[in-house]
């Protein structure tokens, strides 16, 4: 049978991440019994059951440091009474360490068999049984294969949720830095279904860590490919110095709707000093002869800061 302490244990533990590797400490002192003369032992860990022992601490609140990015940690403390007396432990609610921002450009996201690092899928109505998840093909209702690699970002929109409803993969933390950035991605729109009302899919940014999302680019049947993977590219200079996410926000509706939809090499990169033709065409005139064409690109105007 264990002893009863002799000093009451603490209450009311709280972790807080600041940063990816360091987080901020606190409990309230033990009370209404006696308060520990002799202080405090916590630890940090990823488990929910208390270590053996701790670090000694005298105060009720500090800083820790040394942690890793993108973990979910939990805080232990218990009050020493001397000796080799000790309270109970008491563990806090569990805390997540940020990810750390990509800052190496260029940058491309090829997709595998798992979720990448630090990048997420939620939806805005909770509930949903379909959701953005890596694949090697969609020979039913669309892609058959990756665009390159061995596979793709799929979302299956149309037994996604009887209501409409935002489905986002949301990209790990981007620091742009000084230099102008460009993004692009190849997107795979199904065929069938609705093509502009709601959009079937939107890309938006966020520079303050997903509180407010700004949409970059709505594709819909005036500006987008549907049936084939097709590449498409953003211009990100008006980003420069700034930590941003990057989300590709889904609509769908049960039984009706674009079929599915598909990402693959999701890149961003400095901006180039001139932007590529668009709109390529080859037309054959006769057997040996075509007319070929496209579209002289936009003037690049990059203001280096």
């Amino acid at each position: 049978m264990d002893s009863i302490p002799s000093c009451a244990a603490p209450s009311a533990s709280v972790g807080s991440p600041t940063t990816a590797t360091t987080a901020n400490i606190s409990w309230t002192a033990a009370s209404p019994l006696t308060p520990p003369s002799n202080g405090y032992e916590y630890a940090i860990t990823t488990s929910a059951v208390p270590p053996p022992s701790g670090t000694a601490f005298a105060g009720t609140s500090t800083s820790v440091s040394g942690l890793t990015a993108q973990t979910t940690y939990y805080l232990h403390v218990r009050s020493y009474c001397g000796g080799s007396d000790y309270s109970a432990w008491v563990t806090s609610a569990a805390f997540t360490t940020p990810c750390i921002a990509v800052n190496t450009f260029p940058y491309t996201e090829s997709f595998n068999a798992t979720m990448p690092n630090c990048y997420t899928a939620t939806e805005d109505i909770a509930g949903a049984s379909y959701h953005w998840a890596p694949t090697t093909a969609d020979v039913t209702h669309g892609a058959a294969a990756p665009q390159a690699g061995t596979h793709f970002m799929y979302l299956y929109v149309y037994l996604a949720s009887s209501s409409y409803n935002s489905y986002n993969l949301t990209t790990a933390p981007f620091d742009l830095g000084a230099t102008p950035k460009f993004m692009s991605y190849y997107y795979f729109l199904g065929a069938s279904g609705y093509t502009s009302s709601p959009v079937p899919m939107t890309v938006k940014i966020s520079t303050n860590g997903g509180s407010t999302w700004t949409n970059l680019y709505q594709h819909d049947n005036n500006n987008s490919t549907f049936g084939a993977w097709t590449q498409n590219t953003i211009d990100l200079t008006a980003y420069a110095n700034q930590s941003v996410l990057i989300r590709f926000a889904s609509n769908s509706n049960y039984g009706s709707g674009i079929c599915d939809q598909g990402l693959d090499e999701f890149s961003i990169y400095d901006a180039p000093s001139c932007l590529p033709p668009t709109a390529l065409l080859g037309s054959p005139t006769t057997a040996t002869t075509a007319n070929i064409g496209w579209t002289a690109p936009l003037t690049l105007t990059i203001k280096r800061l």
